[in-house]
């Protein structure tokens, strides 16, 4: 934590209103998606009433959902202008004349960036919180669930900082993020299911391995689908597909994400670097 540019980050980030009203918009959609499972249950008088357990699984469940929707959002927003904008306003070569190294920078900017998204989760933690009250969530599930959402926003940030160290204008890494993300979020899985009518329907055994070939391929690397995985039993009253071993898949997909956060971390440094022969 010995970073001057964190702090730096930080001082900004806290003086800029942007902060603050992202939070409350934040809040506010948080508040209206958890109200959800509470309204549906005012209504009973056509349906047996719903048990304090179930209300608390439902208010999780939405919660953590929205949240980890909100979060792959709002975490690339957050970072995909931090060196890019520093380039177009030509404090670049000031910062690369201190005694900082461009990992340093790289990695200040960074930890500014987990660091407002821990405060963002910290911010929803009393809903998550709600799912406990109603005795249907445990402690360590709401960890768990914290967790996988941290190291998802961790994983999206980085993308979009190493792209903002790769383009020298800012409106260009912010169109780059949104459009690898596009194919990362959705273009790519929906080739997974347009893949999966491929599957061999005679054999058993070339089916298991069409299908384990098919979800690391296409799905277990997907940020939702660790959270999926981890609550299968508890939010869906399920199980994974038969060949699939949840902790495989888990572990699989916080390993593909290290590698992913790891090269385009490396592409920030280096493109902060390329400032030095730009000026």
């Amino acid at each position: 934590m010995k970073n001057p540019l964190l702090w730096l980050e930080l001082r900004i980030r806290i003086r800029e209103r942007k902060l603050w009203v992202v939070s409350f918009l934040y809040l506010l959609c948080l508040l209206g998606m958890s109200l959800v499972p509470l309204l549906s249950t005012i209504d009973q008088s056509y349906s047996p009433p719903s048990q304090p357990a179930d209300v608390g699984t439902a208010i999780f469940a939405t919660s953590i959902f929205t949240l980890l929707a909100l979060l792959l959002i709002i975490s690339p927003l957050s970072s995909a202008g931090a060196i890019s904008q520093e380039r177009e306003q030509r404090t670049l070569p000031g910062l690369l004349n201190t005694p900082l190294s461009s990992v340093r920078i790289a990695f200040g900017k960074l930890l500014a960036t987990w660091v407002f998204i821990l405060w963002l989760i910290a911010l929803s933690c009393p809903f998550l919180f709600l799912g406990m009250i109603w005795c249907g969530i445990a402690w360590w599930e709401v960890l768990n669930a914290l967790g996988i959402i941290f190291a998802a926003g961790m994983l999206t940030s980085t993308v979009a900082l190493g792209l903002s160290g790769y383009f020298k204008r800012t409106i260009t890494s912010y169109l780059g993020t949104g459009t690898i993300f596009f194919l990362w979020f959705i273009v790519w899985p929906i080739i997974g299911l347009l893949t999966g009518s491929l599957a061999p329907l005679n054999n058993k055994a070339d089916q298991d391995r069409f299908l384990t070939f098919e979800f690391y391929t296409f799905w277990a690397h997907h940020p939702v689908a660790p959270l999926m995985l981890a609550f299968q039993k508890e939010l869906f009253d399920g199980s994974p597909p038969a060949p699939i071993n949840t902790t495989t898949a888990l572990l699989f997909a916080l390993f593909v994400w290290l590698v992913v956060g790891l090269l385009f971390f490396l592409i920030a440094c280096r493109g902060i670097r390329r400032a030095l022969t730009d000026k």
